[in-house]
Formats: structure tokens, sequence, C-alpha cells
């Protein structure tokens, strides 16, 4: 059959020889990880990525696997980030472009991973591989690991996760009224409540204990303008509103003074990768 394409489409009868077949769909990255050669410039050289002597594990090769569809995009990119959750996979090409680096102009993916666990695996198969990359883990996570030493690489998160991170950057900077604007953009003409059961969780997770515990209403925090109020019932809120278009609506209400400082760096250090 292939051989009657060629001839009815390039009137070739065969080839004798490799075959090179060029695509842009990461489908054509095989599943079988010691099977990929990928080939990009390196130091103002070409040069062949493999597996050899990277010293892949059982585990690496199953993270490769259940995670394909979302790595093997990454095969295309100079650089990339790796996050953890949903939240910062949707806001940081926004942060970017506030920041004015192009990530597609540049050529950086974005991925999100599963867990703190699968971060490091992911990042080292992403290395093998010639794609240099930034990975970002939440403070949490990073507390639990026993050797820290595997992580010296990564970016930590200042506080808890993004949430936690995202508020207190807003109070440190006396920018209370973006988190007023956040609510009137999501749900208009309206005061939220956050309910008492959220509001617990969270606080075990940010070390929260000397807040009242009880329901709160987003717009009459900000009016009381108590500090830790504020931080504990908004990371609340955000934390439990994970939708693609309120995470869009946050970026596109940051400006450059509201991104976190450690997202700033992430970027910053992704773009200078795909650039050198």
């Amino acid at each position: 059959k292939f051989l009657n394409l060629l001839k009815s489409v390039f009137n070739i009868d065969g080839i004798f020889g490799q075959l090179i077949v060029v695509t842009h769909s990461p489908n054509i990255i095989s599943n079988n990880i010691h099977e990929i050669i990928r080939i990009d410039y390196f130091k103002n050289m070409i040069k062949a990525f493999s597996d050899y002597d990277c010293k892949i594990t059982e585990q690496d090769e199953k993270n490769f696997l259940n995670l394909s569809d979302r790595i093997k995009e990454l095969f295309f990119s100079k650089s990339c980030i790796i996050v953890e959750g949903i939240t910062e996979k949707m806001v940081l090409p926004l942060f970017a472009e506030t920041l004015n680096i192009g990530m597609d102009s540049l050529n950086i993916g974005i991925m999100q991973a599963d867990g703190g666990d699968t971060i490091k695996s992911l990042s080292k198969i992403l290395n093998c591989f010639g794609i240099r990359n930034v990975p970002i883990m939440d403070r949490d996570i990073y507390n639990l690991a026993k050797n820290k030493e595997v992580y010296k690489d990564f970016i930590i998160t200042e506080y808890t996760f993004f949430e936690e991170e995202y508020v207190r950057n807003i109070l440190n900077n006396n920018r209370k009224h973006i988190l007023l604007k956040l609510i009137n953009l999501s749900e208009p003409d309206s005061n939220p409540l956050i309910q008492q059961k959220q509001i617990e969780k969270v606080a075990k997770r940010i070390n929260v204990d000397d807040i009242e515990m009880k329901d709160y209403y987003l717009k009459d925090v900000l009016k009381n303008n108590n500090e830790k109020e504020i931080l504990l019932v908004f990371t609340t809120w955000l934390y439990y509103n994970k939708k693609a278009d309120f995470s869009m609506k946050l970026a596109r209400t940051s400006n450059a003074i509201d991104i976190p400082y450690i997202y700033q760096v992430a970027l910053r250090k992704t773009e200078k990768y795909a650039k050198y």
C-alpha cells in the first residue's frame, strides 16, 4: 500500500535506504523510551540525545507511559516548566505574556505532573533528551521529602502552594484591590460565601490557627481589613476554585507586581534556557 501511495503521489517506484518522516505530531514518538533519539542544537553543535547512560528506572518508564500524552509534546520544546497543579499550568503562560516572555515564539513548553514525586522523574527524563527544564515544587510536598538533595535544582515555593503564594504577594504589595476586582470579574454583583469546613482544611495546611473558624463572605473580609483573615479566606477561595476560566481571569487581572517572585524566577530561567 505504501509503495502504491508513492507511485500515485510522487511517481516513485520504491525507496532503497532509510526513510525519514517529518511531522509536528507528538504521536510519532515511540511509547518505548529506549527507542527514542532526539536531535537538537547544543552549544552550537548538533547533538543526538537518548536514554543511554541515563539510568532510567522502571518507575521512570511507568511515568513516561502514564503521562506520555503530556510529555511527548515537550520533545518539540527548547525548554519547559514542570508544575504540580492545573492552576499553575493555566496561569503561567499568561503571566509570561505580562512579563513579555514569548513562550510560543521561544518554543517553551509547560507540563502538569501528577504530584511531587512524579516531577523528579519527569525532569530526569527530559534532561536525558536534552530538554532543559525548570521544575516547580510546592513547599508542603518538599517539606515531606526525606532526601531533599535530589531537589537541589528545583524551584520550591516560599509558601505552601500557589494560592497562598499569590495571596501573600498581593497583601505584601498592598494590592488588595486586585482581590476585589477578581471577585467582581468572576462573580459580579455577589458576595461569595466561603464555608467553614473549607476554611478549616486550608487553615491546617497553611498553619493559620488564630482566626475564628466560621463561614465568611469575601467582600466583608476585605472591609474588615484583617490581613490574617484575608490571607486565610482568600487562599481558601482560590484553592477551591480551580476552573479554567477563573484561573485565566486571575492571571489576566494580575500585573507584573502581582506575580509571585518564584514564578517570575521560573519563567525568566526557562526563557534563558530557550535562548541559549
